[in-house]
């Protein structure tokens, strides 16, 4: 395969960084709160700016990928990596198909659910046997539901991408995936979407595929170096961060109206965009992980012991985003309440729902030490 690493990198094994996980459990919070109803639906979408923290939980998602599954390349082959790789598939996948009969055997044995649920699970409610096919085939997730189904399609392209990268031709995996991204722009994956959805519904929300491959192909990009031990020049960093920091400002403050510029129309939706990456979105996001990538070389978490339950929820990251999905789909129960003046019971209903996100890391983490023993 033409793979050459140092000696000392083929004896290592994957050492967990505090600090990828301490971004996915402030990510996971930040989708939580970003999916409550009523007057909060988006409650921090784009509080960074043309970003949201869906992007950074995808590529996070991607760099744990490419520098786990590196060492089981290089010690196991591909024969390996495939083994290790089925399984992770396997494993989110039984996670989205818990997740879609649960909300399938509740909308369909609770009639009084429709009003709440009908606008995010609309299939669910017009064409419940093909729905629930499509689901089983990974063509269709509930809103708020859609990362595990693009997660599993994600994580088996990883082997390919890996095996081009650790053979020398990641410059053509990143080019495709950017090809990818560009024909993205030109909604090719929904021009699809719709000749399908003659015949089986097909919706991956908001979520377009052949965009998101691009962050999680960087993610895998560089959880590769991360496992060669490459790391930025000190002074390339303060360069790329002198070009990132007045970038990442001119961004927000466009973003939030402090710029006389557009905020409306066709073209700048289309460039700011989640469904399709856009390309301000894109660049945003891009100069914010040049500045985050520059504190981390920097940021210890031993000094910062009161971020560490955000880290632990990051670990876990599989069980909490599955919990969330099922507590959000309850709130909808609710919703008259997320629509009232009780500012206060709210806040207060808002702090147990996300104290709640670390009970199923909790549980996994027993069933982890459980298992060990």
């Amino acid at each position: 395969m033409g793979i050459s690493v140092p000696a000392s990198v083929l004896s290592a094994a994957p050492v967990r960084d505090q600090r990828i996980d301490l971004l996915r459990g402030i990510a996971l919070i930040s989708m939580t709160l970003n999916h409550l109803p009523g007057r909060y639906l988006h409650f921090v979408r784009d509080l960074f700016g043309f970003v949201s923290f869906a992007e950074v939980f995808v590529f996070l998602s991607g760099l744990v990928v490419g520098y786990v599954y590196s060492f089981t390349l290089v010690k196991q082959g591909v024969p390996g990596l495939w083994r290790k790789i089925r399984a992770r598939a396997r494993l989110i996948y039984s996670y989205h198909l818990s997740v879609f009969f649960l909300l399938f055997m509740v909308s369909y044995a609770v009639p009084a659910v429709k009003p709440f649920w009908y606008k995010a699970m609309i299939p669910f409610y017009e064409e419940q046997i093909l729905a629930l096919i499509a689901g089983v085939f990974l063509f269709y997730a509930p809103i708020g539901a859609n990362l595990l189904p693009l997660y599993v399609v994600f994580i088996l392209g990883a082997v390919l991408f890996l095996r081009a990268a650790h053979a020398g031709r990641h410059v053509r995996a990143l080019l495709f995936a950017l090809a990818m991204w560009g024909a993205a722009q030109l909604h090719l994956f929904y021009r699809a979407e719709v000749l399908v959805n003659r015949f089986i519904p097909m919706h991956w929300a908001i979520f377009d595929p052949m965009a998101w491959w691009l962050l999680f192909a960087a993610g895998l990009y560089l959880g590769l170096r991360k496992y060669r031990g490459v790391q930025i020049s000190p002074l390339l960093q303060r360069r790329l961060l002198y070009l990132a920091a007045p970038m990442v400002a001119f961004l927000f403050s466009w973003r939030h109206g402090w710029l006389a510029l557009p905020h409306q129309g066709q073209l700048f939706n289309h460039l700011t965009g989640l469904q399709n990456l856009g390309a301000l979105r894109l660049l945003h996001f891009t100069m914010w992980s040049i500045m985050i990538l520059y504190i981390g070389r920097h940021f210890s978490l031993e000094k910062w012991r009161l971020l560490r339950p955000f880290g632990y929820i990051g670990m876990h990251s599989l069980q909490v985003y599955s919990w969330h999905v099922c507590m959000i789909f309850l709130l909808y129960f609710t919703i008259d309440f997320w629509n009232s003046d009780l500012y206060w019971l709210h806040y207060a209903a808002i702090a147990l729902l996300l104290l709640s996100l670390w009970l199923p890391a909790y549980l996994h983490s027993r069933y982890q030490r459980a298992r060990a023993r």
